[in-house]
């Protein structure tokens, strides 16, 4: 079981909690999120450094620097479409998992989100939602 907290990500394995191996990356980083997704990659959403993937004992970070619309992570959910869906400070965020995965991985230097906010959607998409303001 992944445990985020204050100061890193923790695992609870054999009973004992163990500090995560890359905790120097970490280390003090505020964790809000947690996801494993169908490929078996845990996904960290973090508080003001980003969305991190940890796949196969490696950890990368994904931050604004490489396309995201925030670096406040919140939120993530998984669809059958092959996208992750980040509730972040820029408002909701759909990125193809294929392009996080080719970033994480260096084998591409930015992913392209579509975001919603309060009115609306920004970005590229085939289908385009709605997400009306709310009334106060």
């Amino acid at each position: 079981m992944w445990i985020g907290t204050l100061r890193g990500l923790n695992r609870i394995s054999a009973g004992k909690v163990v500090r995560f191996s890359g905790e120097d990356v970490l280390t003090r980083k505020t964790i809000r999120a947690l996801y494993v997704d169908q490929r078996g990659a845990l996904w960290i959403g973090m508080l003001g450094s980003g969305l991190g993937r940890c796949h196969k004992n490696q950890l990368q970070i994904i931050t604004p620097r490489h396309g995201l619309p925030s670096d406040a992570v919140e939120q993530i959910l998984e669809d059958d479409d092959g996208h992750l869906w980040l509730g972040t400070w820029a408002g909701i965020v759909r990125v193809s998992r294929d392009e996080l995965d080719a970033c994480a991985e260096g084998r591409q230097s930015f992913v392209k989100p579509l975001t919603a906010w309060p009115g609306g959607w920004h970005g590229d998409a085939e289908v385009w939602h709605w997400f009306p303001n709310l009334p106060a």
